[in-house]
């Protein structure tokens, strides 16, 4: 993929819009939230609804809308945001965020209104920038990539909310809290996760003393940061910047349970960590090694498994309208 490094310009009144929407999302059966978009689009824009059956659809409706409109603005979460992205792979075309998701982190990490109809605003007033995307073993994402308890907790989330979840309904109400309760029951449950993991980072270097320390240690938790959102709203403090061509890599080092509850009790409350719970590194690129096979959750869901990630940022690489 080519980093799209050109300064965006305005999307401009009758611009063609491919509006992709994710009827799987956790608003998209609302009807009226849909038609009352797509009419608020029609206003300024020439819009072709798309509906894709199921998510894998997301990603061939994005390849389309590059080939064929000037524009796509995509309804749905995370993952259908991923999907998207990877979509439109190598284009430079823009992409609007209507969030009808569980987490929507990525629209909160932008500053896009959670209200459907106040993010169709933003849309209309056509600017765009330049932000980064992240790819791991070919793969691109948008926000946080993760591996250990805070991936187990991402995946059981996305399992419960699925379509064919019998727990779908519950899980959706508890909104944002589902996302802690998740982690809390895996902090809690015996045999949580400890893996050992290696981050050779480079083209960066160390912000401060907690810098990760050499060669495999046991984690709890390993992540890669773009933005610094992840499971409703909770942030990763390691000063993550989306167009500054950079990464972050951090671990929580292996600790008593005790202090990990505590630790993670702070981080789901976006309260400042004790020093030494979150070691982490700024860089362009790293190689994470780990002693097995894990999953490497991002965007809210799977995104490769192995025991070895490449990872690099591609700088301005999506054009985001708003």
């Amino acid at each position: 993929m080519t980093p799209n490094l050109h300064t965006p310009g305005p999307l401009r009144p009758g611009a063609r819009i491919a509006f992709v929407v994710n009827r799987a999302a956790r608003q998209g059966r609302d009807g009226r939230i849909l038609a009352d978009a797509a009419r608020l689009l029609g206003e300024r824009y020439e819009v072709e609804t798309v509906t894709p059956a199921g998510p894998e659809g997301v990603e061939a409706a994005a390849r389309a809308a590059a080939a064929a409109h000037d524009a796509i603005v995509v309804a749905g979460g995370d993952g259908t945001i991923n999907r998207a992205v990877n979509g439109l792979a190598g284009s430079a075309l823009p992409a609007g965020i209507v969030p009808l998701g569980t987490g929507n982190d990525f629209a909160r990490a932008m500053g896009i209104p959670a209200s459907p109809a106040a993010a169709v605003r933003v849309i209309l007033a056509g600017r765009t920038r330049a932000v980064d995307l992240v790819r791991v073993n070919g793969r691109l994402f948008c926000t946080v990539g993760i591996i250990g308890v805070p991936a187990d907790a991402a995946l059981t989330v996305a399992n419960l909310t699925g379509p064919r979840s019998r727990a779908r309904w519950a899980a959706r109400r508890l909104g944002d809290l589902a996302y802690s309760a998740a982690g809390l029951w895996h902090v809690l449950r015996p045999g949580s996760f400890v893996q050992s993991v290696a981050v050779a980072a480079g083209g960066g270097a160390a912000p401060s003393a907690d810098r990760l320390p050499p060669g495999q240690v046991p984690v709890h938790a390993a992540f890669v940061t773009n933005t610094a959102m992840l499971g409703g709203g909770m942030t990763v403090p390691v000063g993550a910047d989306p167009a500054d061509g950079m990464i972050e890599f951090a671990i929580v080092p292996r600790m008593p349970r005790v202090r990990l509850l505590a630790a993670f009790r702070r981080f789901t409350g976006n309260r400042p960590l004790p020093p030494g719970i979150l070691r982490f590194e700024r860089a362009a690129r790293a190689t994470i090694t780990c002693s097995r096979a894990v999953r490497f959750s991002a965007d809210g869901d799977l995104i490769c498994e192995g025991d070895r990630f490449d990872v690099e940022v591609l700088p301005g690489a999506l054009t985001l309208i708003g």
